[in-house]
């Protein structure tokens, strides 16, 4: 295996391991490659505004370069909703490294999901494939 190859599985390995396990929405049947991987924040951490989200995501979840990222209170209310974009020098094969920031305001600490959703012009209107990412949000002082 050449030095390359071998850092990009390791990266790979490292990526899937900081995730939550995705959750699959519709009939659609999706392998683990299929979905996007986070590496930070990690799952359940207290998280300040700005939040920064960052891992890779499969080529197919872009469109135009970004795909949907929205931070949800566990009531439902939207606290921030963003673009989760490509990386621009980005010139590899496999998954695609990307970030999203959101800007959010609390008074108290507030248990939230990080939802990215993939961005699809399918015809057939299939669900979208989603990763969620349980954090609380923490007050900026």
């Amino acid at each position: 295996m050449t030095p390359r190859i071998l850092l990009i599985a390791v990266v790979a390995a490292l990526a899937a391991a900081c995730s939550p396990a995705p959750t699959v929405q519709g009939p659609r049947q999706a392998s683990p490659e299929e979905y996007a991987t986070v590496q930070a924040p990690a799952a359940n951490t207290r998280v300040a505004s700005p939040l920064t989200v960052s891992g890779a995501a499969p080529e197919a979840w872009f469109i135009e370069e970004q795909f949907d990222a929205i931070l949800l209170g566990d009531d439902g209310v939207v606290y921030a909703q963003a673009p989760a974009r490509a990386a621009s020098a980005w010139a590899g094969q496999g998954p695609r490294p990307f970030a999203a920031e959101f800007a959010f305001t609390v008074s108290a600490d507030t248990p939230a999901t990080i939802l990215l959703q993939e961005r699809s012009d399918d015809e057939e209107q299939n669900e979208p494939l989603e990763v969620r990412i349980p954090v609380v949000l923490t007050p900026t002082t």
